[in-house]
């Protein structure tokens, strides 16, 4: 398993027992944010005058449309926006955006003419998100000046730079400090799966302010406070911030969609409980082999606090079997459609199935490993027992 350094919870189970009592999830701050944390990536549209096939409505009067479109948001769930980018004779430009990802477009009053570059410049929402995790968030867009032939690469790109993140309070061990997450990968997903994707912002003083060179922090790179080195991995759609010891060997968060359709969000799902995570293929005789067992552990334990996750490698083309497979289990299943390409095989560093993990629910902390057959229940019944006695 390739799994060290990657991190969950704030402020609950770990190695060594229970530390602080967690902060309050953090706050969503729909703008404002990108001068605080000074730093992020602007996101380039490409902008082409071929209109897109999932631009099934467009509104009436473009005389010189080009067309774009941005992708973002939690991996699994993200989300495709749409940008139309219009110059009438003798006008200036204006922007449409499909700012809910639902094909609706409208235009953009907001961005205007810069008065000193000519460049058009603006604020763009957009609503992030479905059913109770809906977040809006606020880009900075800019568009280069039509007229300004020096930037004419510049004219077949439309830049958004996000303005939105969470603050709050992050507790490392005991101690608590006040603090920012923003996303700087671009992409709005809130996960530091490679360096310069996160960047967190800790007010170490106290002062109410963060330092540029002291209190800033890149998530996917462990920083020292005291004695420990830590990591901020990321954010949970609910706010809870993703904070792990960099030097002990933890779960991937993440969230997939099940068989049935519904959203399985790790830790948010297994809070105060155990997950047993099982990496498998309907095609694999060694992967179904395990399912007897792994029903016989949810029967017994499943009361007592245990989850059981089984995943899907199937290719696209199994999709049948996968789903003939994985629909009868009694606990949830999801299909991680891409096989062992598919970000959670691949970031989990799945090299043979079955492979089956036993996770703390609350701090990710693998608690056993490539667990088969007999040894699921003993592995089982001693984290119950551990978490029972620590509680």
């Amino acid at each position: 398993m390739r799994t060290r350094g990657w991190g969950l919870a704030v402020g609950l189970w770990a190695a060594g027992g229970l530390w602080a009592a967690a902060p309050p999830p953090l706050t969503w701050v729909e703008s404002g944010l990108a001068k605080v944390a000074l730093s992020g990536k602007e996101v380039q549209i490409k902008l082409s005058a071929e209109r897109p096939e999932a631009f099934k409505t467009v509104p009436d009067g473009l005389t010189k449309p080009r067309y774009g479109t941005f992708t973002g948001g939690p991996s699994g769930f993200e989300q495709t926006f749409g940008f139309i980018i219009d110059e009438p004779p003798g006008q200036f430009v204006r922007l449409w955006v499909d700012a809910t990802a639902n094909g609706q477009f409208a235009i953009e009053p907001g961005f205007q003419r810069d008065p000193a570059s000519g460049d058009g410049k603006g604020a763009v929402t957009l609503q992030l998100g479905t059913g109770q995790t809906v977040r809006r968030c606020q880009f900075l867009a800019s568009f280069s000046n039509p007229a300004d032939t020096s930037r004419a690469w510049a004219r077949d790109v439309l830049l958004l730079k996000p303005d939105c993140g969470w603050r709050g309070t992050l507790a490392f061990g005991d101690k608590q400090f006040a603090a920012v997450i923003v996303d700087t990968s671009g992409r709005l997903a809130f996960a530091a799966d490679r360096p310069g994707s996160l960047t967190v912002l800790v007010d170490l003083s106290g002062n109410g302010k963060f330092d540029p060179n002291s209190e800033r922090f890149d998530g996917a790179t462990p920083f020292q406070l005291g004695a420990t080195l830590w990591l901020v991995r990321g954010v949970t759609p609910g706010g809870v911030a993703l904070v792990q010891r960099g030097d002990a060997e933890y779960g991937l968060p993440f969230t997939l969609k099940l068989l049935s359709g519904q959203p399985f969000d790790f830790p948010g799902a297994t809070h105060g409980k155990l997950l047993l995570l099982d990496f498998m293929a309907s095609w694999s005789d060694l992967s179904r082999a395990e399912l007897p067992t792994l029903a016989q552990a949810y029967k017994a334990w499943h009361a007592k606090g245990l989850e059981i996750l089984t995943v899907m490698l199937d290719e696209p083309e199994r999709a049948a079997a996968a789903q003939a497979v994985g629909a009868p289990l009694a606990w949830p299943v999801a299909w991680d459609s891409e096989g062992k390409q598919r970000r959670l095989g691949r970031l989990y560093g799945i090299e043979f199935i079955p492979t089956i993990l036993l996770l703390d629910g609350d701090s990710g902390l693998v608690l056993a490993k490539d667990l088969r057959g007999p040894a699921i229940g003993p592995a089982v019944e001693a984290a119950l027992a551990q978490r029972a006695g620590g509680n």
